[in-house]
């Protein structure tokens, strides 16, 4: 149905949104955590270290920022690899949450008649003696 499928990507963007958020938040705390890391080993291994050779400085200068933005794609694949696999695995839990309520509404939409604003007494009388009849037919 359609009003359920509609239901269910909601629900799932809903469940992607939330794992996005704690993934972006944990990969934010994991870059800030890994470059202080490495700047201060960087640091730490430069002041041992000493050299007079040009290219070793260079290297050395260069590669903090060599080293981030390899963090950065490393973290980009890893977040991307949780937005797919997060997206399959929200619209399965959302299917699964929804599945309840649309079986509980399924038969009773088919039984409702198009015009299901019953006012009154009688006809609700004869509402309720036709889908006694109908649900007579279907358990013969």
């Amino acid at each position: 149905m359609k009003l359920f499928f509609s239901a269910t990507l909601k629900l799932a963007g809903w469940y992607l949104l939330i794992l996005m958020t704690v993934s972006l938040l944990f990969s934010g705390i994991i870059f800030q955590v890994a470059s202080s890391e490495l700047d201060v080993q960087l640091n730490n291994w430069s002041k041992h270290h000493k050299t007079d050779g040009n290219t070793e400085t260079t290297i050395i200068r260069d590669h903090p920022s060599i080293s981030t933005t390899n963090l950065l794609i490393s973290l980009g694949y890893l977040n991307l690899i949780v937005l797919l696999g997060g997206g399959v695995c929200a619209y399965i839990l959302a299917r699964r949450t929804l599945e309840p309520i649309e079986a509980r509404h399924w038969p009773s939409s088919k039984l409702r008649p198009s015009w299901h604003c019953l006012t009154s007494a009688p006809a609700k009388h004869h509402f309720a003696r036709r889908s006694k009849v109908r649900s007579k037919r279907l358990t013969v």
